[in-house]
């Protein structure tokens, strides 16, 4: 366990953190700062003295038998009008996919002003929307970019196999509704 700490440590974590050991191949990582926690759960993948880590949220329901279905993704909106390039509106935009949970910095310092990107917290389980209008009545509509939605069996609960490749589970597809604000 403490090679382990020693691990995590050259990530760069900002605060503190505590490690705990669930099973065999589970560990629980408990941070002190927000931005820690969302700097390990953002990255898809890492490795840890040679081994595969994936980094989940925990949650009251959580299972070492469930893949989890919430989990960070990053949309964009490409050719947003200048007005709403701010945290503040892309965050209100980005909610309507999910909880937003942190803005790329091209677009906290204006450097790419054609593109806003946005990191939210989806649950695989529910519909993503293909875009949001903006104003009202004859407001311009705007199209989320989803830059990946992993696929979820809820069969087998397991994130990434196709409903042709699960022989006996029901695979959850994300249609395109559209949400207005």
């Amino acid at each position: 366990m403490e090679t382990l700490c020693q691990s995590f440590h050259t990530f760069g974590f900002k605060g503190d953190f505590s490690i705990g050991l669930i099973d065999y191949k589970h560990i629980s990582i408990r941070f002190v700062l927000e931005e820690d926690f969302l700097r390990c759960w953002m990255k898809s993948a890492r490795f840890v003295e040679g081994y595969h880590m994936r980094a989940f949220k925990w949650h009251p329901l959580f299972s070492v038998e469930v893949k989890p279905f919430i989990l960070p993704i990053w949309i964009t909106f490409e050719g947003l009008p200048a007005c709403f390039l701010n945290k503040h509106s892309v965050f209100s935009l980005g909610q309507v996919v999910g909880t937003p949970l942190k803005i790329n910095l091209a677009i906290a310092t204006l450097l790419r002003p054609s593109l806003a990107k946005v990191c939210v917290e989806v649950d695989l389980l529910q519909k993503f929307p293909a875009g949001v209008r903006l104003g009202i009545e004859e407001g311009k509509w705007q199209k989320i970019n989803y830059e990946h939605i992993p696929l979820y069996c809820t069969k087998y609960h397991k994130q990434g196999h196709k409903q042709a490749k699960c022989l006996e589970g029901n695979q959850i597809v994300n249609s395109n509704d559209n949400v207005h604000i």
